[in-house]
């Protein structure tokens, strides 16, 4: 009959129980398996192994897996989403994990990619990367990219002293939908603006620096660009820091000496067209991204409220709050 099953041994894994139905002991048809992360996978069993297509998916309904399984290990064409909405897509090593010479990550935008060798799915080098074809087999969307530049991209993990990626060398997606510029906010200095029109919902941009653990401090006070890697549940350029943070090193400030990521550059608003999240990205590791929260025109600067403690805000950003709370007051007076 209908049962579940769950322990240490399915934790190690990733799996935090498996639903299905049970003849003499064993899974056998259609199950569902649940995952640490919440999400969940179903497919078939055979001698009670998932054995077969496989789709999974997040509470929400939001895809977030499609491939086989062969005897409880995934095989063949996988596609694995990563948190911040990119992909990971090759075939699978004999473990089940994306490695190999031709694994892609595909950015948010189904078409930008990094494709080349990963490593038990993370990046040893690729190069930047166009989707070209797409064709389906055995019930798998097959990819085919094609090279568009000969630029290497690697896995460049961030230290406490400075970062570890060439300076100059943009992100193709970040390089696709944005340009840095003079910013319309008075005294804002350089600003981000939209190459095209962008929907709400879109990751744009992603934060690197140097990063700090727990309880260690920036060699950079007060630089201003301090920020929580888990900025989805607290973000705060001022005043007391918990968990991993980041911060930008002076020298990397300006668009004349770093472009790798340009999320530093979206000026402060109080009503503002993006928001603070998160994403997975192959060359900085898990980092602080931004995301539009409405439509964005061709042109528009792309701004993020930078959520500061009013009690150590410096005055510019207090400056911001009079002017914007009198805007306000004209509005419903």
């Amino acid at each position: 009959g209908r049962g579940n099953i769950s322990g240490p041994r399915l934790e190690k894994i990733g799996v935090q129980t498996i639903f299905g139905q049970y003849d003499d002991g064993i899974l056998t048809g259609k199950g569902k398996v649940l995952m640490k992360d919440g999400s969940s996978r179903e497919g078939w069993f055979q001698h009670g192994y998932f054995h077969g297509p496989v789709r999974g998916s997040f509470p929400d309904g939001v895809l977030n897996y499609i491939g086989h399984y062969q005897a409880g290990i995934p095989c063949g064409m996988v596609w694995t989403s990563v948190r911040g909405g990119g992909w990971m897509v090759g075939r699978v090593d004999k473990q089940g994990q994306h490695a190999g010479p031709e694994i892609a990550f595909l950015y948010p935008d189904f078409t930008t990619a990094l494709f080349g060798e990963f490593k038990e799915g993370t990046l040893v080098k690729a190069k930047e990367a166009r989707l070209s074809y797409i064709e389906m087999k055995n019930g798998i969307l097959c990819p085919r990219f094609e090279f568009v530049s000969e630029r290497y991209f690697c896995y460049w993990p961030s230290t406490k002293n400075d970062i570890q990626c060439p300076p100059m060398q943009q992100d193709p997606y970040e390089s696709s939908i944005l340009a840095i510029g003079p910013s319309c906010i008075d005294g804002g200095g350089e600003g981000a603006y939209a190459k095209k029109d962008i929907p709400a919902g879109t990751v744009v941009a992603y934060y690197n620096g140097i990063r700090m653990k727990a309880g260690e401090k920036s060699p950079y006070p007060d630089t201003g660009y301090s920020i929580f890697v888990y900025s989805f549940i607290r973000f705060c350029l001022f005043g007391s820091k918990n968990g991993d943070h980041m911060d930008l090193p002076p020298k990397y400030q300006s668009s004349a000496n770093y472009l790798a990521t340009l999320a530093h550059k979206l000026n402060h608003s109080f009503t503002p067209n993006c928001n603070w999240s998160n994403a997975d990205h192959p060359c900085y590791g898990f980092v602080p991204s931004i995301t539009t929260i409405e439509q964005v025109t061709a042109g528009e600067e792309l701004t993020i409220h930078y959520m500061m403690n009013m009690e150590d805000a410096p005055e510019w950003y207090m400056d911001c709050w009079d002017m914007h709370s009198n805007a306000n007051k004209n509005k419903t007076s």
